[in-house]
């Protein structure tokens, strides 16, 4: 990725020393990624790599450090603000085509998909803490609980702020708000 990047500015501006890149040389290797139709998105990446491969000459006394400095002044291109085209938004595949996929994967995998789908939660999101410990120091089949409560009076799937403390839609009825009050761990 970063060899691309750089790859573009050597085609623009190599014949000149790295030492004499500056922040208009930056500016027209990124005028001539949006004539070649790149995003928008793209060509930030592309020009942050570029910075980031002088900040690691700079790092290593190949350039002078006033290079990667007068870079960064640079500013990214900004939505509506640039000829450069948006990217297509990243839409959510179709349930079939997760569903199907599921059945491939390995089996603690499919159950992870299989719990985002029920839960609505979000790759990277997870279970608290000590919720994913006590699962894993229990030998009996594990479920989340909120004393004197049914799970699906405090949350809703698909409902990113269900549950949420402070948000418009968090109903707590139960104490589900206090943690003590939740029991994560082994049930009989």
């Amino acid at each position: 990725m970063v060899e691309t990047a750089c790859c573009r500015a050597a085609a623009l501006c190599g014949d000149q020393p790295a030492a004499d890149f500056g922040p208009l040389a930056l500016k027209a290797v990124r005028e001539r990624m949006v004539a070649e139709g790149l995003s928008r998105s793209y060509i930030n990446q592309s020009v942050n790599r570029i910075r980031r491969a002088f900040r690691w000459a700079a790092g290593e006394e190949l350039i002078d450090a006033a290079i990667p400095a007068a870079l960064a002044t640079v500013p990214g291109l900004s939505a509506g603000r640039t000829s450069a085209r948006e990217p297509a938004p990243v839409m959510p595949v179709d349930d079939s085509v997760v569903g199907a996929t599921v059945e491939a994967l390995p089996e603690v995998v499919g159950d992870m998909v299989r719990l985002q789908r029920l839960t609505g939660m979000r790759p990277g999101l997870g279970l608290p803490p000590t919720a994913t410990a006590s699962y894993l120091s229990s030998q009996r089949p594990w479920n989340p609980t909120v004393p004197g409560a049914q799970p699906h009076s405090v949350f809703k799937p698909n409902d990113p702020f269900s549950g949420v403390p402070g948000s418009p839609q968090f109903n707590d009825p139960t104490g589900f708000s206090n943690p003590a009050s939740v029991g994560f761990g082994p049930q009989p």
